[in-house]
């Protein structure tokens, strides 16, 4: 399928791991790229996700083929969503980063399942809960820079990856 050699040798640990077929592990991730999407580029980025990600996700193909998926098709990669639950729960930044952009957006939020996602290590279901927060994702390109690095502070995201991220999901 074209794929680097070290990600080859992943999706081959990952087969020895949970005990599946490798040909058709890969086979039935090709199938359920979107069109939008590169093929190869997805099945790279599953062959490469972190030790931490891969062990949360159970080293599944089909598990971690979801997740890369669903973050790109918010404009992110796995790895930034990995790095989004960690800030999330830092509690005390990630509340009070919460609370200033809803005085200065004058939005209400509410990143409790965000924060639960993160804690159980469900990394679709915190992309899925950013994605359900779309109306302050759409106000981040009409907001000034204030309210920009705001909002993007209380996804746990600087305000030029949350810029990539609407312009990606813009896209796609």
């Amino acid at each position: 399928v074209g794929l680097s050699t070290e990600a080859s040798g992943r999706f081959a640990q990952f087969s020895t791991i949970t005990n599946t077929n490798l040909n058709e592990s890969l086979d039935a991730l090709t199938r359920s790229v979107p069109q939008a999407f590169s093929q190869q580029k997805i099945l790279e980025q599953v062959g490469s996700v972190s030790n931490d990600i891969a062990v949360s996700l159970g080293s599944s193909v089909d598990r971690l083929g979801e997740a890369v998926i669903k973050a790109n098709q918010l404009g992110l990669t796995l790895d930034q969503v990995n790095s989004i639950a960690g800030s999330l729960l830092d509690i005390e930044s990630s509340l009070t980063a919460e609370f200033e952009a809803e005085v200065m957006t004058g939005k209400q939020l509410n990143l409790e399942r965000a924060r639960f996602f993160a804690l159980t290590n469900d990394l679709v279901g915190l992309t899925e809960e950013i994605a359900n927060n779309e109306e302050l994702i759409r106000s981040f390109a009409s907001s000034n820079r204030l309210e920009q690095q705001a909002i993007a502070q209380a996804l746990g995201m600087s305000r030029e990856q949350m810029a990539d991220m609407v312009l990606q999901s813009d896209l796609i």
